[in-house]
């Protein structure tokens, strides 16, 4: 007999996994590379890149949208709409590999002794929970790797990678909030050229 934990938890799976959802993901993960590899000319390097988005998104993520907060937003004029469509593809593949991440760590509770699958909400907290300690891990055993971790304290330290999967929430709520305003006063000046030369 299935256990009923098992069998809630593929329906969890089944339900997220669904055609469409997998379909954008794993589009978004193909489109990544693609850019990747159109900025290094190494497949290898955009491989261990795109993997790196995966396990480290939230470090692309706060790096992106710092990026869109200094810039005032994504669209700059000298930009190439290629380069545009770079950064929006990256920051969504970052936010989309959080998510899948949530969400399969919450399948793996739910078939655990210690899941509780008539309590979506402690499975979730304990999916936050714990995709919050393994992104600390993977980020402070990728720097420790790379041999630039900073002390305990600052940029660039201990702390610092510990916050990080915090501080890029903040950071990407704040970019969301700004990044589409440069584009559309863009439109706005090109519309008004245009009733102007008229």
């Amino acid at each position: 007999m299935i256990p009923a934990s098992a069998v809630a938890g593929t329906e969890l799976l089944g339900g997220f996994f669904s055609k469409f959802l997998f379909s954008i993901f794993a589009i978004f993960m193909l489109f990544n590379y693609i850019s990747e590899v159109s900025t290094t000319h190494s497949w290898q390097e955009s491989l261990m890149n795109t993997g790196k988005g995966f396990f480290i998104s939230t470090q692309e993520i706060i790096s992106q949208s710092n990026d869109i907060i200094n810039n005032n937003g994504i669209y700059l004029q000298n930009t190439s709409i290629w380069s545009i469509i770079a950064i929006y593809i990256s920051l969504i593949y970052s936010i989309l590999s959080m998510f899948v991440g949530i969400k399969l760590i919450v399948f793996i509770i739910s078939l655990t002794p210690w899941g509780n699958n008539t309590n979506l909400f402690y499975n979730w907290s304990a999916g936050l929970l714990l995709i919050y300690v393994l992104e600390v891990i993977f980020l402070l055993g990728y720097h420790g790797y790379l041999h630039d971790i900073n002390g305990i304290i600052g940029e660039g330290s201990v702390s610092y990678y510990i916050s990080l999967p915090i501080t890029s929430l903040i950071q990407l709520f704040k970019a969301l909030s700004i990044a589409f305003t440069p584009l559309v006063d863009r439109v706005n000046a090109i519309q008004l050229n245009n009733i102007s030369s008229h």
